[in-house]
C-alpha cells in the first residue's frame, strides 16, 4: 500500500486511483496484449507456459516449463537485429531484465517470445540456439 503522502501526491496530480499511474497503465496494456496473443495462439494449439527463467551468461537463458521441460536458450549476436537490437548492446541490464509475463518470455519494449516454439525446440534438441 502507498504511504498517505504519496497517495495524496498522486491524487493532486489527477490520478484518482493507484491504477491510473502511467506505470500501472503501461503494465495493464502489456498484460492485455499478451493475453490477446495467448488467446489467439490458444485457438491454434495448446500453450506451454514458462514458469522460471534465469539469465546464464551474456546472451543465454535457462527456462523451465510448467510440464517440467527445461533447457537453455542462446541468442547469437546475429539474431539480435531489428526490434531485438537493444538486447544486443553492451548494457547487460536490458538483457538481464527478462521477465515471465503470462508464461511468455518478455522484455521491456514489448519484446515477447512464444513459449510453444521454445518448448518444442528444447523438447526435441535439449537446447535452442537462435541464429
Amino acid at each position: 500500500m502507498l504511504p498517505p503522502n504519496e497517495l495524496q501526491n498522486l491524487i493532486s496530480k489527477g490520478f484518482n486511483k493507484v491504477t491510473d499511474t502511467p506505470e500501472a497503465k503501461k503494465r495493464s496494456a502489456l498484460l492485455k496484449k499478451i493475453q490477446g496473443l495467448r488467446q489467439e495462439h490458444a485457438n491454434n494449439t495448446s500453450v506451454n507456459q514458462i514458469t522460471n527463467v534465469e539469465v546464464r551468461g551474456s546472451r543465454a537463458l535457462f527456462v523451465l516449463f510448467n510440464d517440467g521441460v527445461s533447457g537453455f536458450v542462446e541468442f547469437e549476436e546475429s539474431f539480435l537485429d531489428g526490434i531485438l537490437f537493444k538486447l544486443k548492446g553492451n548494457d547487460k541490464e536490458i538483457f538481464n531484465s527478462v521477465q515471465i509475463a503470462e508464461g511468455w518470455l518478455a522484455w521491456p519494449g514489448e519484446i515477447f517470445f512464444d513459449p510453444d516454439k521454445i518448448h518444442d525446440e528444447i523438447q526435441q534438441n535439449g537446447n535452442i540456439v537462435l541464429t
